[in-house]
């Protein structure tokens, strides 16, 4: 059938899969909606987005949809275009005309609505990608598993033989966390997807990360997403915008980049991340500086595994942030943990540190969630810092 008539397929695949209330009301699809809309195709049943034979049919229709409205708005550009040239022609005998907006003009809002438009579909298939709160207390840790295995969902489909209403109403009987669940299939097609749309605009990737996304999305698309080691042609300019929260996301971005693609770039632009690091050390404000460094020193270690000779650099970022944290918690309260003294120490002896299979001759002071939620901001940065301190010198060792 999508050989034979594969535009009055799509439309009623469309209309056949809409949700249970709007089908009730008879609100229909055309051809032509879904070319000037082509996100209609993501207004679903919520079950199809856990059903992956029906997820692969779905994103093969956005896709051919997107494409579709790219070519729909070209040919209404240039007919409108002609129309204009011709009235003003017109216009210029009698002398009566003026020249209306300049075509470059119309062709960049065509790009900003067809950016948008792609956009927009990425963002709502990467929030698609995250799991239920049913599938996040079923299953296990994602990232491991994808690092190491997504390739073999690749090659190992689900049966597609079953209806689409059998599909959607059959339990899986896989387990939730396994190689083969629902959702890991599914996530598995969304990549695919997008690793094609990266390929073809690369701008489109470049958009998606400044608008940004989830951080647990970040070990899912760096592994599952092969074309998306471009982004370090961008994250330089992305970690010199003036938000704080691009910042981060850069540097969280940066750290999966880094273990996975270890690169001579990688390493180049993550001296970079370091550099701004310790520059924005100086200019954050107490608040701003709790913000920024507790969501970033543990990327710090990925740095580390990735680049040992990050190590000095790394370790010098520490101690200053270090000190600065310990210096305003002097000005309040007597710290009666000798920080600074234990840091440096690490610094400069870190064969003192974790050894494997062995105990540590520095060990963390005991803290519970309750002390720790409760205290100072500093001065749960500054155990922070020691704690990242110990997981780099833990990771050297057990990388020997």
């Amino acid at each position: 059938l999508n050989t034979v008539m594969p535009r009055r397929l799509w439309v009623m695949t469309v209309n056949a899969l809409q949700p249970s209330a709007t089908l009730q009301q008879q609100q229909t699809c055309t051809q032509n909606d879904l070319m000037i809309d082509p996100l209609i195709v993501l207004r679903c049943d919520q079950r199809v987005y856990r059903c992956p034979p029906l997820m692969d049919i779905v994103l093969h229709m956005l896709n051919g949809y997107l494409l579709a409205s790219k070519a729909y708005l070209q040919s209404h550009l240039k007919e409108t275009a002609d129309f204009e040239r011709q009235n003003q022609t017109v216009s210029s005998v009698t002398g009566s005309g003026q020249l209306d907006t300049p075509e470059v003009t119309r062709e960049e809002l065509k790009n900003a609505l067809l950016a948008a438009q792609d956009s927009a579909a990425v963002q709502i298939l990467l929030e698609l990608c995250l799991p239920t709160s049913d599938e996040q207390q079923s299953g296990g840790s994602s990232e491991s598993l994808w690092r190491s295995n997504w390739g073999s969902m690749l090659k190992t489909p689900k049966p597609t033989s079953l209806s689409p209403s059998a599909c959607m109403d059959v339990e899986d009987a896989e387990p939730q966390g396994g190689l083969l669940s629902d959702l890991r299939e599914v996530q598995c097609l969304i990549c695919c997807l997008l690793h094609q749309m990266f390929i073809a605009d690369p701008n489109i990737a470049k958009l998606i990360h400044f608008q940004g996304y989830p951080q647990a999305l970040l070990p899912l698309t760096v592994a599952g997403i092969p074309s998306i080691h471009i982004c370090l042609d961008f994250i330089p300019e992305l970690l010199a915008q003036p938000q704080l929260e691009k910042q981060i996301f850069a540097i969280q971005l940066l750290s999966h980049l880094c273990t996975q693609y270890a690169l001579p770039k990688s390493l180049s632009v993550a001296r970079l991340a370091i550099s701004v690091m310790g520059t924005l050390l100086t200019v954050l404000s107490r608040a701003k500086r709790y913000s920024f460094f507790m969501p970033t020193l543990p990327c710090l270690v990925a740095f580390c595994q990735a680049f040992p000779p990050l190590y000095d650099d790394v370790a010098a970022l520490l101690v200053q942030v270090g000190q600065v944290c310990a210096s305003d918690v002097a000005t309040k309260a007597r710290d009666v943990d000798p920080f600074i003294a234990r840091l440096q120490n690490l610094q400069e002896k870190p064969e003192e540190g974790p050894v494997p299979g062995g105990s540590s001759k520095l060990v963390l002071p005991q803290k519970t969630k309750e002390d720790l939620g409760g205290a100072d901001p500093d001065v749960q940065l500054c155990y922070c810092i020691e704690a990242t301190f110990v997981d780099i010198i833990s990771s050297t060792f057990h990388g020997l």
